[in-house]
């Protein structure tokens, strides 16, 4: 079956609102590829630095080795490489809000839906395997509620959509998003 996706789309939003796995869901429901810019950043790492796999499992061992900035270079590089991809559904990293030239790059090659979720109940998701380096320091939940905050109000700021997900089902979020992607791709708000 053919796809109807006129253009690519990216899911933007906080980590553990869901990105990689509603990404998944409509990839599969429109027939399109699904890409998540984490995997692109280790593959991307692991190849410049010759990394064996077991060394850099996922992009919090590239945070970790190569500290923030240098690792929002990659970050742009992989949504540069995305770019190329014919029609897709990209999930892509939280961080991708405080990183001006990404931002751009996705505005201009994606339809970006921001899934937007309560922070709080994110919190417990998030650190449920492990604070992230991000969040090291002596009060990790106040650190998340800063960047939650920064980072929704930046998200807001440059999505072409939004859709609340706390609480729902994935399959709720799908319906949600396929809705809101065809009205924009019908012209319609």
């Amino acid at each position: 079956m053919e796809s109807s996706l006129p253009r690519s789309v990216a899911l933007v939003g906080l980590k553990g609102a869901g990105k990689t796995t509603t990404g998944h869901a409509l990839a599969s429901r429109w027939k399109v590829p699904f890409h998540d810019s984490d995997a692109i950043i280790v593959n991307e790492f692991r190849a410049e630095t010759r990394s064996h796999p077991a060394l850099i499992e996922n992009a919090r061992d590239v945070f970790l080795r190569t500290g923030a900035e240098t690792f929002r270079d990659f970050e742009f590089r992989a949504l540069k490489a995305a770019t190329d991809y014919p029609r897709h559904v990209l999930a892509s990293g939280g961080g991708v809000a405080e990183n001006e030239a990404a931002k751009i790059l996705l505005v201009d090659g994606w339809l970006v839906v921001f899934l937007d979720a309560d922070p709080s109940l994110l919190f417990e998701r998030v650190v449920s395997t492990g604070v992230p380096p991000f969040l090291n320091g002596p009060d990790p939940f106040a650190a998340w509620s800063d960047i939650a905050g920064r980072r929704r109000d930046l998200y807001r700021s440059f999505c072409h959509r939004r859709v609340e997900v706390t609480g729902k089902t994935v399959d709720e979020i799908v319906d949600e998003v396929d809705i809101v992607v065809m009205e924009e791709f019908n012209g319609g708000k």
